[in-house]
């Protein structure tokens, strides 16, 4: 049977110090007696019990020696009391935890994201000398900029470098099946039976070097492929999909019917890896360059829409092949041409090329950076906001330090227990973060639309950095507050309550301000990204899209063709829920890809005349609303040498008004045209893109898509009447089609991605500060209590303690958003610089985001200024 500490001891403690400070040390005080019940007599032991208590006498407190400081560790001593003091503070621990753990997951989530944003195509093995070959043709649109960089070239360009420019090893050349052909079907049969029936746009037209430039793995048939004519190499997914199954020995040597204008068996000759989504160059199947009759293009010097891609024998800076290339440009397109040609590396185009023609959508270098920065800003507001929770707790526990320090703890004793304290916190918060990015994971790709997570298993060295990182700064935040509270005088702490320094609050409430002024910027950018988003979904397109179905125009193309279509234009007029019906080379929301050099034949001579263009029959107007400013709309067959342009192509051809463009003559692709009408510009794209030059050529039966108007609600019946009729004209046809406001709206989804994770980090942001604010507020108002009990005696209200207390952080509330303010202003100005049409930047953009901010404020510190302000004064004054 254990011996147990003298009751005397215990009064002693009592008297000494407050009461509800010695169940906290009464534990301790019972493992430090057994402790010296072990190693001395039990009356020797209560003497020096007694002893270190009174603080008097210290004969035996240099038993904690180093040595005996690690056999305590290692058996366990610390991390029991470290939970038994945690324990004690559920909500406080709670709070510490589940703050800590939100950050930490929410900065590997960013980091993770921001990996795999900067790690685009750096999976080629020969990607450090990867360029493409960027194409200029040096001229002006209608405000006088440089609008015809591309990032296409001409089919002559590969040769020409090669020729000309010793460095180059090779080049390939590559262009999308839907830039050459207006359409793609593909047909499976077995055993004569149709098995599968599609559109397939996501496929290129690609060289024989396009497999050995570029480093998309080969798991079936040879790197040959793409040698042959009429060769096809299908990526694994999309072979599984075509072929239901089949296993790829029996794929490779297969026949796929390919209707793209004219109907051809192609052989497949491989199988590729699936196209990692972190290339910029995306395709569901090659098909080789041979197909269309590629020997009549390699002189080809002025269909910029082919892409080519060269490689270097080592590093080429600009400067090396500038003089090269302008030699090279003037040899081809003579000495006064203002056509020029750069490279851009492989690893930079994802992030920085915005030129005409992108494969894909870039990413934003500007939006990764603000990203990193808020990642590492919350990051350490989840590390400050731990410290100052701790401390604000740990004030409670001077008397705690005081007593232990009397009964012979050293200053790295504490270090190691309140340590040990914060090891437990910040593991568990770690776990806790790693378990909530694992959760979050597949959500996110989800949302995203891209697989990430190989990304931090690929870079193995990178995720290793990143751990170790937050781990050290877990032990800085952890061993910062150890320290502190180990440092502090015994003989003072006795019985009072710990003050804390001026310095001390100063850097407190300077993390504060630093943290609110994070979360206003964040909040109010939020809201104008918010704001921008929705005045660019609810302006005036200029083009009415409610109700509008956009069906692929059919394959099958023969002498009866643009008969058939006739007839499936009309049999659609014949519904009654079915009001307009319009056939297109484009529709909204796809960008126009075909442009070509425009001249006046009478008229002044003109510089920037690229200008893009659409086949539309007569009812292309009305199907979309759009407004006729002067001339008249196409009405027949006979309009076939008229053309009609929009308001941006008047500047461009140097026409004063859209009056005087009418009638007059232009010269397009070797022939003479006539302008009949000018129509309003429309937003043929969304708002971040500018309105284009764009003129409309009569073709009755064009390829591309059949747009049907329908009447509100009755646009499933119209599929259906629509998909009738089209297997009754075209069997076989695949029937496919998209509401194009859905089409439309899908140009918005980085930017409604950017938006989420702004809202995302405002909500994260807010309430991280908000856990550093009651912590600070905690702190404070214990500091004050004596002050507002002697206030409430000498006639305060409760609402005026409650207003006093409150006073000073809605001061820093209100300076933390003048000062986002200003760079909010900032940030916003130049990430509205990227749109062509915005909002102008107002009070209001500021004031909401402010009043958010202060409301939170209040909510946070309410709890502690009210609890404070209730507490009666004789009931403060007795136990202070």
């Amino acid at each position: 049977m254990r011996n147990h500490p003298p009751r005397i001891g215990k009064r002693i403690l009592k008297w000494f110090v407050h009461a509800e400070f010695v169940e906290e040390v009464e534990g301790d005080l019972d493992e430090v007696f057994f402790e010296r019940c072990e190693r001395q007599s039990l009356v020797r032991a209560k003497l020096s019990y007694l002893l270190d208590v009174f603080g008097a006498i210290r004969p035996y407190r240099s038993y904690r020696t180093s040595k005996q400081v690690g056999h305590e560790i290692m058996n366990g001593v610390f991390l029991r009391l470290a939970l038994r003091s945690l324990s004690k503070r559920k909500t406080f621990t709670a709070i510490n935890i589940v703050g800590l753990g939100i950050g930490l997951a929410s900065f590997l989530l960013i980091m993770e994201y921001v990996a795999f944003e900067r790690s685009y195509d750096n999976f080629h093995i020969h990607a450090d000398r990867i360029y493409r070959v960027a194409f200029n043709w040096g001229e002006t649109d209608y405000k006088g900029e440089n609008s015809s960089v591309y990032a296409s070239s001409v089919p002559a360009m590969g040769p020409a470098i090669l020729d000309e420019v010793s460095e180059v090893e090779s080049f390939t050349r590559f262009v999308p099946v839907l830039t050459v052909k207006p359409y793609c079907v593909f047909s499976i049969f077995e055993k004569s039976k149709l098995t599968y029936t599609a559109n397939e746009d996501e496929g290129i037209y690609a060289d024989s070097a396009f497999l050995k430039i570029f480093s998309f793995p080969l798991l079936n048939g040879s790197p040959t492929a793409l040698n042959e004519p009429r060769s096809i190499a299908l990526t694994r997914s999309f072979a599984r999909k075509i072929f239901k199954n089949l296993p790829d020995a029996r794929i490779v040597g297969s026949s796929i019917l390919i209707d793209a204008g004219g109907k051809e068996d192609h052989i497949v000759t491989a199988i590729l890896e699936d196209v990692p989504p972190n290339s910029h160059i995306q395709f569901d199947y090659l098909i080789s360059y041979a197909t269309i009759n590629s020997n009549r293009l390699d002189g080809n010097l002025g269909w910029s829409q082919f892409y080519t891609y060269i490689l270097s024998s080592r590093e080429l800076p600009s400067e090396l092949v500038a003089t090269k290339f302008d030699h090279l440009t003037s040899k081809l397109y003579g000495d006064d041409s203002r056509i020029s040609i750069f490279l851009q590396p492989l690893k930079n185009i994802y992030l920085t090329s915005r030129l005409r023609e992108e494969l894909t959508e870039g990413g934003s270098i500007l939006q990764l950076t603000f990203l990193t920065i808020i990642a590492f800003i919350i990051l350490f507001m989840a590390w400050i906001n731990y410290v100052n929770m701790f401390l604000a707790v740990a004030m409670e526990r001077v008397n705690e330090i005081g007593i232990k320090k009397v009964l012979g703890s050293t200053r790295i004793h504490l270090i190691v227990q309140f340590f040990s304290e914060s090891v437990l916190i910040t593991s568990t918060a770690l776990i806790m973060g790693l378990a909530m990015l694992l959760l979050l994971q597949h959500p996110f790709e989800q949302w995203l639309g891209k697989n990430i997570s190989f990304v931090l298993t690929d870079s193995l060295d990178g995720l290793l950095l990143i751990l170790a990182g937050v781990c050290v700064g877990n032990i800085i935040a952890g061993l910062y507050p150890s320290l502190i509270l180990a440092s502090h005088d015994s003989s003072r702490l006795l019985g009072k309550k710990y003050q804390g320094s001026a310095d001390g609050i100063f850097f407190k409430k300077s993390l504060v301000y630093f943290q609110f002024i994070v979360s206003f910027v964040i909040v109010a950018c939020t809201f104008i990204i918010e704001r921008q988003i929705r005045f660019m979904k609810s302006a005036d397109l200029g083009v009415e899209l409610s109700g509008c179905v956009a069906i692929r125009t059919p394959g099958d193309r023969d002498d009866t063709y643009a008969e058939r279509l006739r007839l499936f234009k009309e049999r659609l007029l014949t519904k009654s829920y079915v009001q307009h019906v319009s056939i297109t080379s484009s529709i909204p929301g796809k960008a126009i890809t075909t442009s070509s050099g425009v001249q006046r034949v009478v008229g002044p001579e003109l510089d920037g005349n690229n200008i893009f263009y659409m086949n539309v029959d007569e009812n292309f107007l009305n199907t979309y609303s759009i407004r006729l400013i002067a001339g008249r709309n196409f009405t027949n067959a006979a309009d076939i040498q008229n053309v009609m342009i929009n308001e941006a192509a008047l500047s461009t051809l140097k026409f004063e008004s859209p009056k005087d463009a009418l009638n007059h003559r232009i010269h397009w692709q070797g022939k003479e045209f006539e302008v009949i009408g000018v129509f309003a510009n429309y937003n043929h794209l969304f708002l971040k893109e500018t309105f284009e030059p764009v003129m409309l050529t009569y073709r009755a039966a064009s390829a591309g898509f059949i747009t049907m108007k329908t009447s509100d609600g009755f646009s499933s019946e119209a599929l259906a009447s629509a998909s009738k009729e089209m297997q009754s004209l075209f069997p076989g046809s695949p029937f496919e089609y998209s509401f194009l406001e859905t089409t439309y709206d899908y140009q918005y989804r980085p930017i409604n991605q950017f938006e989420f994770l702004t809202q995302y980090f405002a909500v994260l942001a807010i309430a991280i500060a908000c856990f550093g604010l009651f912590s600070l507020s905690y702190y404070s108002v214990q500091r004050r209590i004596r002050e507002m009990a002697v206030r409430k005696i000498l006639g305060a209200s409760v609402i005026d303690v409650t207003v006093l207390l409150a006073r000073g952080y809605l001061t820093i509330a209100c300076v933390s958003c003048l000062l986002g303010s200003l760079v909010t202003w900032y940030a916003m100005h130049e990430w509205l610089q990227n749109f062509a049409f915005t909002i102008q930047l107002s009070a209001t953009d500021f004031l909401v985001p402010m009043g958010a901010v202060t409301f939170v404020v209040i909510a946070t510190i309410s709890y502690s200024c009210v609890k404070t302000s209730l507490i009666n004064p004789s009931t403060t004054l007795k136990q202070s």
